[in-house]
């Protein structure tokens, strides 16, 4: 929690002009954090199914990045039932960043994204967590303008989509 608090104090007084002008590699980032989460959930295996071309770039703070990717994939893991797919990618002639997050778990709702996007609020109590995961990612996305949906998937699950 400390962590958290600490991370948006800083994001909230500094910025990197550096990988807003020249952009950050997006791919080494997403590997690093689906070999992390697999070492978390060594007990719960989950089949992952990743795209994100080497050339692909984010105009913004690293660390908004891998704030916004961990715990959209950190709850994939969680509250999957075993797969899940990622796919990031440039939007065409944009500077704009396209991520989209796909598991298989019991899925969310229209009534019950907007419940889980509010501070303290937690899909399943029976889970470890703070319930703040997903109002962080919201406020990052709306810092850089952009939008998130979530929609249920007809075979189960649910679908994540960013734009930053």
């Amino acid at each position: 929690m400390d962590s958290i608090i600490s991370y948006q104090l800083q994001r909230a007084v500094t910025s990197s002009p550096k990988s807003i002008i020249r952009g950050t590699p997006v791919a080494p980032l997403l590997h690093k954090i689906l070999d992390a989460l697999e070492k978390v959930y060594r007990s719960k295996p989950c089949d992952v199914e990743s795209s994100c071309a080497e050339n692909t770039l984010f105009y913004g703070d690293e660390g908004d990045l891998m704030e916004v990717l961990g715990n959209l994939l950190d709850n994939a893991y969680k509250y999957g039932d075993g797969k899940l797919s990622v796919a990031v990618e440039n939007m065409e002639d944009t500077r704009k960043l396209s991520i989209q997050v796909k598991d298989n778990g019991p899925g969310l709702d229209s009534e019950k994204w907007q419940a889980v996007t509010q501070r303290g609020v937690r899909a399943d109590e029976q889970q470890p967590g703070q319930g703040i995961g997903l109002a962080v990612v919201v406020d990052i996305v709306e810092s850089y303008e952009g939008q998130i949906n979530a929609a249920p998937l007809p075979q189960g699950g649910t679908e994540i989509t960013v734009q930053l």
